[in-house]
């Protein structure tokens, strides 16, 4: 430090200074007259006054003795604190040193802190500080105020995972996230994230829950991510094979279902098929069967429900026929059960061909109902031919005159035989050549056997 020498003299001579003996200080004098002077280090440093003759004055000097001593300085740390999982900073300190000295001029070593690395409060002591046993060193006593070191918690974000879902029943998996920036090596955070309450398909925020950072961190939370519930995936299959019969009830369709639903869970509404009432297959299809907003039902395609046939008893009417030559009729039955409402009968039974008398076995012929119903037919049943009756009646008043050979006898008959059909042979009377009256008969009088004759 500079300061300005200031002796006085009455004989009004001019002053000027120097050092005088050992001057291990290194103290210097400077400026007009050297009446500056700066001081070195410590030590003592003899600085003589001399005043110039003047006049009827004498010249003379004064010599005085300057003590320099060693300064008192504070020792006072300015950064005493980090962020858990930082290095720790190097420390700065103040202490008020004088001429231009700096810190690594006066002290060697440094001050040292208790050893922890979680967040606290640490004691910051001497350590290995002392004065250098030389230069600048010597120069200064020191004190220092016991301060405490402090490592602050660390902040991270913490940021869900988009897109983290389950399937509708299933256990909830551990919700994931990031973390920025990252955990110091071999850390972790305790706790876990939740989300909202519920088990029904559909979003739900994901909160921070129990997730902590612990004693060294402290937790952003990123929040407005979602968990989503979806669906759970049930395939609908139809029980192959199902059918009616032709004019029965349709019955509920029935299927498979594979999962099974959660416990307390139902299936409302049911299956249903292509519109249709006569026989053939009819695609089944989901219909209005469901089971909540929860499934997803998947329907297998492909199976068909069948309407086949339904089978009606045709059986002839025993005991039918028909006299020879007369028109054939038409040939009666009883069915069972009967057709349904709308439904008729076309075509026929036949029988064997043939018109002569005898019996012809009856068939189904051309009857049927339509290809909704199988006709069962019993057989076994014939049709009659019986012979037609003809009366031959002799015309009345045929003779002869006694001697004379007799006539071809005469008749009428009724009805009149079929075309194609003749008479053959003659009448005959009673034998006889004596007049008189003879009763005539069939005599020879024949036709085939598809007459019987009166």
């Amino acid at each position: 430090t500079d300061f300005g020498l200031n002796a006085s003299s009455n004989s009004g001579g001019l002053i000027t200074y120097s050092i005088i003996g050992l001057n291990t200080t290194g103290t210097v004098l400077s400026g007009a007259d050297n009446r500056t002077a700066t001081l070195g280090n410590i030590g003592t440093v003899t600085i003589r006054a001399t005043v110039a003759q003047n006049g009827e004055f004498e010249a003379g000097s004064k010599d005085i003795t300057l003590t320099i001593s060693k300064k008192p300085i504070v020792v006072a740390v300015a950064n005493t604190t980090k962020i858990y999982g930082e290095t720790d900073p190097v420390l700065t300190y103040s202490a008020g040193f004088k001429n231009g000295d700096v810190w690594t001029d006066v002290f060697t070593g440094a001050l040292q802190r208790l050893p922890g690395e979680n967040v606290g409060t640490y004691a910051l002591n001497l350590g290995s500080l002392l004065l250098k046993s030389s230069g600048a060193g010597l120069n200064y006593t020191f004190t220092y105020t016991v301060a405490n070191f402090s490592i602050t918690k660390k902040e991270v974000t913490i940021t869900p995972k988009v897109g983290q879902s389950k399937i509708f029943s299933e256990v909830d998996p551990l919700l994931s996230y990031s973390i920025s920036p990252a955990l110091e090596a071999g850390d972790s955070l305790p706790g876990i994230l939740y989300r909202a309450l519920g088990e029904n398909i559909g979003n739900y925020a994901i909160t921070q829950g129990s997730l902590n950072g612990g004693t060294n961190y402290t937790i952003v939370f990123n929040a407005g991510v979602d968990f989503s519930i979806v669906p759970k995936n049930i395939s609908i299959t139809p029980i192959t094979g199902q059918s009616k019969v032709y004019g029965g009830t349709d019955s509920v369709f029935t299927y498979n279902a594979s999962p099974a639903l959660e416990t307390g869970d139902s299936f409302t509404g049911s299956l249903s098929r292509v519109i249709g009432e006569n026989i053939g297959n009819y695609n089944i299809s989901q219909g209005s069967l469901d089971a909540g907003t929860n499934y997803n039902l998947v329907f297998s395609t492909g199976v068909n429900f069948s309407i086949s046939p339904k089978d009606i008893m045709i059986t002839p009417i025993a005991g039918q026929s028909k006299i020879y030559g007369a028109v054939n009729p038409i040939l009666n039955y009883s069915i069972l059960p009967v057709l349904e409402v709308g439904d008729f009968f076309t075509g026929n039974l036949s029988r064997i061909i043939g018109e002569n008398i005898g019996d012809y076995s009856i068939s189904q012929g051309s009857l049927t109902a339509g290809s909704n119903y199988n006709l069962l037919f019993t057989p076994g049943v014939d049709f009659s031919f019986t012979p037609k009756n003809v009366t031959v009646t002799p015309v009345i008043g045929q003779s002869k005159v006694y001697g004379e050979v007799d006539l071809l006898l005469s008749y009428s008959i009724s009805p009149a035989l079929e075309t194609g059909d003749v008479l053959t042979g003659d009448l005959l009377r009673v034998a006889g050549e004596n007049i008189g009256d003879y009763g005539i008969t069939q005599g020879s009088l024949s036709t085939n056997s598809n007459y019987t004759l009166i």
